[in-house]
């Protein structure tokens, strides 16, 4: 976003105006004597420059009469050429006597022209050399005027930098008294951001084979179109409804790809078609120069597979990201067969997230998968969570709605390169039996299920997995429901984890109700090490005192996205 001027939306309040209108005056009055000092210099220059003009003219003319003087010294013809200069005469600062005794000189004929006697030869002598005093009078003042104007010239310059400063403290103090008329570029951005995105993460309608969610919002004004075009990140995201009849408008394929960021494309797909991949989509897959980034969220709506299929033999799809979700969450060998076929047309995934899918059946997930998500929003059943633990796995996601649906663990499983763990507490009998020596990050979240219930001793089922943890993030409302025997303080969950967590830097608390008072006292007492960073957003419960005292025990606050202090090492950049 490029910066743009900023005005306030309101005016400033009585005791600020009060203090505004007198640095004003004190500012304008400054102004005002500069102002005067640089009109008088230009006045002077102006009486310069005109008698320069003067002057020039004068000397020209001089300077003739004395160069016919010396041409016409020796000849008959003298009395013409004077003549001809003598017309120079009247128009100069001469004497009246001494432009008559030049004249006296022109009027002789060249037909009457004798030889000059000496008292006329004197008399010319004494003219000319007045005329060459006159001459060096008019020199010096030419050189006299020439000065003026160059030191008039500099002293404009440096009034105009003295008043620079004092113009700008002017115009600042003007623009708090201005209320703007017109949103900021910058806040149509923080609000299309949330909306488009909004817009993006919801499935395409059935009845719309292509759509762009950021398109629509730039045909609204001049205002918006410029802010969405010049911002990449706001056309991420494409909605694909795939059918086997219809083809996509290929220009919007393009459009799309030219606007979006490299690395960070989405395809949301509603997919209810079967057989043959559409070309739209082979068109798709070929404009794209890199696809090692783009993520693939498929929206599966059939419930079968064609007739004598027992797995969809459409050709392979080659991008490394699929989340997929089920319109149907039931757990039928039919659908089953569907979603199984869906993930083997994605033999080079990376990332895999499951939303509201069983994996009852055994898949066989590629060796190049380092990120599995399993998430439900609705009750389930359980199901066999060994078969996809792969060795290869660096993420896990868990977030399952009831703890009936929890999936359990015969044996004890390691998972060597596991550095980052999303779960909620209802995954705890399954994180008893996870051995994870690389964890670095954690991430707790409430269940989605208001009514679920916290097993006894979750928390201390994370402990032997937190020496080297250094990231802790915090994600769910301190209440969930209202008996108070069953709700729960995540700062005491963060109080209990932070025993066990040697080599922590950063947490981060994440919606709800924090009690900013606690934690200060808490941070004030903690004998483990200062924290690197500690972020609170969206939390209620924390006030601009808390806040005050966060930043004498942490290397960096951020509150809503705003640093109040930075660590050392970033203030020595």
């Amino acid at each position: 976003m490029e910066h743009i001027k900023y005005q306030s939306n309101l005016p400033p309040s009585a005791e600020e105006a009060e203090v505004l209108k007198a640095l004003l005056q004190q500012k304008t009055k400054e102004r005002s004597v500069i102002d005067k000092k640089i009109s008088q210099a230009q006045d002077d220059i102006a009486s310069a420059t005109q008698a320069l003009d003067l002057l020039t003219r004068s000397s020209a003319r001089l300077y003739s009469i004395l160069k016919a003087n010396q041409i016409a010294s020796n000849t008959r013809s003298q009395s013409a050429r004077l003549y001809t200069s003598s017309q120079e005469l009247h128009a100069t600062e001469l004497s009246v006597a001494l432009i008559k005794e030049c004249e006296s000189i022109c009027l002789l004929t060249t037909d009457t022209a004798t030889p000059l006697g000496e008292e006329v030869k004197s008399s010319l002598n004494t003219a000319f050399g007045r005329l060459e005093v006159l001459m060096a009078s008019v020199e010096h003042a030419l050189r006299q005027q020439r000065l003026i104007v160059n030191v008039k010239s500099s002293s404009i310059q440096l009034y105009s930098i003295d008043k620079l400063p004092v113009q700008t403290i002017i115009d600042k103090v003007l623009e708090r008294f201005s209320v703007i008329k017109r949103v900021p570029d910058e806040v149509w951005y923080e609000i299309l951001t949330v909306r488009i995105s909004k817009a993006s993460h919801s499935w395409p309608r059935s009845d719309t084979l292509i759509s762009i969610p950021a398109l629509p919002y730039t045909h609204v004004c001049r205002s918006w179109r410029r802010v969405i075009n010049s911002s990449p990140s706001m056309w991420r995201a494409i909605h694909w409804s795939m059918n086997c009849t219809k083809e996509p408008n290929r220009n919007l394929i393009d459009l799309w790809i030219s606007r979006s960021p490299e690395h960070e494309r989405r395809i949301y797909e509603r997919q209810s078609y079967f057989g043959q991949v559409p070309a739209g989509l082979s068109h798709m897959q070929f404009q794209l120069p890199i696809h090692e980034k783009l993520q693939y969220y498929l929206y599966q709506t059939r419930k079968e597979l064609p007739a004598g299929q027992d797995r969809d033999y459409s050709s392979p799809i080659n991008f490394p990201s699929l989340s997929l979700e089920s319109s149907s969450s039931s757990s039928s060998s039919r659908v089953r067969s569907v979603q199984e076929s869906v993930i083997h047309r994605f033999p080079l995934l990376e990332s895999l997230h499951l939303q509201d899918i069983i994996p009852r059946n055994k898949i066989c997930l590629p060796s190049t998968l380092t990120h599995l998500g399993i998430g439900f929003r609705v009750p389930h059943g359980t199901y066999r969570l060994s078969d996809l633990l792969t060795p290869t796995l660096e993420s896990i996601q868990l977030t399952h709605f009831i703890d009936s649906g929890t999936p359990t663990l015969d044996e004890k499983i390691r998972l060597p390169k596991l550095r980052t763990m999303d779960i909620t507490p209802l995954e705890y009998e399954t994180i008893k039996k996870l051995n994870l020596p690389s964890l670095e990050k954690l991430i707790i979240r409430a269940p989605l299920n208001k009514a679920a219930t916290f097993p006894t001793g979750w928390v201390e089922s994370l402990f032997p997995h937190c020496a080297n943890v250094a990231n802790l993030e915090l994600i769910w409302p301190s209440i969930l429901q209202s008996d108070p025997v069953l709700s729960l303080d995540r700062l005491q969950v963060f109080f209990e984890l932070r025993l066990h967590t040697p080599k922590l830097a950063t947490v981060e608390f994440s919606s709800g109700r924090i009690d900013g008072n606690a934690l200060a006292d808490f941070l004030g007492t903690d004998q483990r090490g200062r924290l690197e960073h500690l972020v609170i957003d969206e939390c209620i419960g924390v006030s601009r005192m808390d806040c005050e005292r966060f930043v004498q025990y942490v290397g960096k606050l951020s509150v809503y996205r705003t640093v109040h202090k930075a660590t050392i090492a970033e203030e020595s950049e």
